[in-house]
């Protein structure tokens, strides 16, 4: 918890140290990251609901956490229950590597579908990830659908498969929290 509480401790300072415009910017009424996690010590599991940072503050908010999380949670399963933005997904992809979809919810031109069980072989981690860079970069890269995103909106997922290109509205995902697997440091970003 002391861990937690100083990583806070870095959120608040860092947002007191922004500039009044940037300040302005910040989505949900001056609220500046939010985060909504659960440890549950017997289970072993760590589900992580919310993760987002609504202004542009010189932390680099998952890789911090996941740190943390590491250190203190070792042999703990992370679950992301309602994965929707591309940037979360790749830095999970990133840092544990291929995570275990157990439901996806995706939207097509015509229907909505929610894949479970047996329907998730068509689907790979991996592949959305690389089908969501080249949706982006035939509009013009990440760098240009994140200028064009208010503050607190996500960039969107796709699937590209036997249904055509899908949005991916959201996914549940879980992946073992490995002892002796190295995040990142914040300079290697």
């Amino acid at each position: 918890m002391n861990e937690i509480s100083a990583l806070f401790d870095r959120l608040q300072h860092g947002f007191d140290r922004l500039a009044e415009e940037e300040r302005a910017k910040c989505g949900l009424r001056g609220v500046a990251v939010e985060i909504s996690l659960k440890i549950d010590m017997r289970k072993r599991e760590i589900v992580l609901d919310k993760l987002y940072k609504y202004c542009q503050m010189d932390v680099h908010l998952f890789t911090e956490l996941l740190q943390i999380l590491q250190r203190n949670f070792q042999d703990f399963t992370l679950i992301v229950p309602s994965l929707q933005g591309y940037e979360l997904a790749r830095e999970i992809y990133r840092f544990f590597g291929v995570p275990v979809i157990e439901c996806i919810y995706l939207k097509g031109d015509t229907e909505d579908r929610l894949l479970m069980g047996e329907a998730l072989r068509e689907v790979a981690f991996g592949r959305i990830i690389e089908d969501t860079e080249k949706h982006y970069k035939e509009l013009g890269g990440l760098k240009k659908k994140n200028e064009v995103l208010e503050n607190g909106l996500e960039v969107s997922m796709y699937h590209i498969g036997r249904e055509g290109e899908e949005e991916v509205l959201w996914m549940q995902v879980k992946i073992p929290l490995l002892p002796g697997r190295k995040i990142a440091n914040n300079s290697d970003i």
